[in-house]
């Protein structure tokens, strides 16, 4: 089993994205199986990716939601992919989104074009998985974590086999499907729920639009 892990994150290598994929394929390292990575933040190398994928018998691509949808660097790589469907065809994908959000829901919708967009492709979606919450995960000690890293680690064996991604370990990343009415309700009243996004603002300069309402 050969397989191109292609990292959607624009942090590139210092990204939650490359936190899961060491916990995922850490653990099959000694196994018959190889896989490279590929970094869609590198777009001058777009061009060069997609030519390389006909070595591999499958993909793993992996992203993080950026406001409800995929970061600009993955869509540009799936139109440039689009370009060259008949270099795809017949491959199979696996797809992981994970977000800042904690409600896994929020990356229900980028998941199904995910897969429409493999069925478009002629590429073979196996499997897809959601995770919320992971914003924070590079920053946690990871003896903390050992659950959500385990769930990981199963979907490192499934990929390496080539299996579908196991159904209790996707179920287990994504445990939280939506905030109940009440908690949603503390995180718009209180400061504490706007504050990351409130001091990415300030540093970029921006907040004093945070009110801005530019699609309506």
């Amino acid at each position: 089993m050969k397989l191109a892990v292609i990292n959607g994150s624009p942090r590139g290598k210092n990204s939650n994205s490359s936190l899961i994929v060491r916990w995922i394929f850490e653990p099959v390292a000694d196994m018959h199986f190889q896989y490279d990575i590929f970094y869609a933040s590198q777009t001058s190398k777009h061009a060069e990716l997609i030519g390389s994928l006909s070595a591999y018998d499958a993909c793993l691509i992996i992203f993080p939601l950026y406001t409800d949808a995929m970061p600009g660097i993955v869509k540009t790589l799936f139109e440039r992919m689009a370009e060259r469907k008949e270099e795809l065809t017949g491959k199979d994908v696996y797809f992981i989104v994970h977000s800042g959000f904690p409600e896994a829901d929020q990356s229900r919708t980028v998941l199904a074009y995910c897969a429409y967009f493999a069925g478009l492709m002629g590429m073979r979606c196996v499997s897809a998985a959601a995770k919320g919450g992971s914003e924070g995960l590079r920053l946690i000690p990871e003896r903390y974590q050992q659950n959500l890293i385990a769930c990981f680690e199963r979907l490192g064996d499934d990929i390496a086999n080539g299996r579908p991604l196991n159904a209790q370990a996707v179920s287990g990343l994504s445990r939280m499907q939506r905030l109940g009415v009440f908690a949603r309700l503390l995180l718009r009243l209180l400061p504490a729920g706007n504050f990351y996004w409130n001091a990415a603002l300030k540093r970029n300069g921006a907040y004093h639009n945070r009110k801005a309402q530019p699609l309506l």
